[in-house]
């Protein structure tokens, strides 16, 4: 009799513990967990992986996507292309149209957008890398004193205040195009100039630029007061005689 109960016990506990391995194998897909290890692993070795970090993601499936993206640096037009075909291979959830902004580091305007409609766009709102390089390493004829470089990411421009012959001129790189200006002077004392291009002298909005002992760069309006600040940027120009 105890062997028969003994056998029984035994028989139980072999079932019961087949069951519960089936019952976990359905419910654990090994093949499928290691797939999906292996996916991560190639994803974070990936060089792209590196350059980016997702802000924001909304989706409507299978309408839309729109991501918020923060670049690292800012990067080549053929760099940005590769980098939107590769992040849209991370949602295997097709949508018709996905939309992408992408963000430097501290700014508040996007620097670029490729979006896919459903045929990529790309879209470089701010300064693109091309004409910052052109521009931080241009000559310039020693008689103009320097005063410093910032950068517009409202309007992708870049500026360069300097003096010349006694007068305050603005050089302006914006779509690869470069151009100067003449700046007229309200005022320049104790190393804050208040100044405006002499072409907007009376424009109706009272706007002004301001450059502070600190060598901020402030747009200033009567209506608005401060209401942007450029970012300043290191020069590596050289000069010529």
């Amino acid at each position: 009799m105890k062997n028969k109960i003994f056998l029984l016990i035994i028989s139980l506990a072999i079932m019961v513990g087949y069951s519960l391995y089936k019952y976990n194998s359905k419910e654990i897909n090994f093949e499928e967990e290691k797939r999906k290890v292996i996916q991560q692993y190639i994803k974070n070795k990936h060089p792209l992986s590196s350059m980016y970090t997702v802000l924001k993601k909304e989706e409507k499936i299978p309408y839309k996507r729109s991501l918020d993206i923060l670049l690292k640096e800012k990067i080549t037009i053929k760099q940005l292309e590769k980098l939107a075909y590769y992040i849209l291979k991370q949602y295997p959830n097709k949508v018709d149209k996905t939309f992408i902004l992408y963000y430097l580091d501290g700014d508040k305007y996007p620097w670029a957008s490729t979006h896919f409609d459903p045929k990529l766009k790309i879209n470089i709102l701010g300064v693109s890398y091309q004409d910052e390089k052109i521009f931080l390493v241009k000559q310039h004829i020693s008689s103009q004193q320097e005063i410093g470089k910032w950068e517009d990411t409202r309007n992708g421009r870049l500026i360069r205040l300097y003096i010349e012959n006694n007068i305050l001129k603005s050089e302006i790189m914006k779509n690869g195009t470069l151009y100067i200006l003449e700046m007229h002077q309200y005022y320049n004392k104790n190393g804050i100039i208040k100044f405006i291009e002499k072409f907007r002298i009376n424009n109706e909005l009272g706007e002004y630029y301001l450059l502070t002992q600190d060598k901020k760069l402030q747009y200033w309006s009567k209506m608005s007061g401060n209401y942007y600040t450029a970012k300043k940027i290191q020069s590596t120009s050289s000069h010529t005689p």
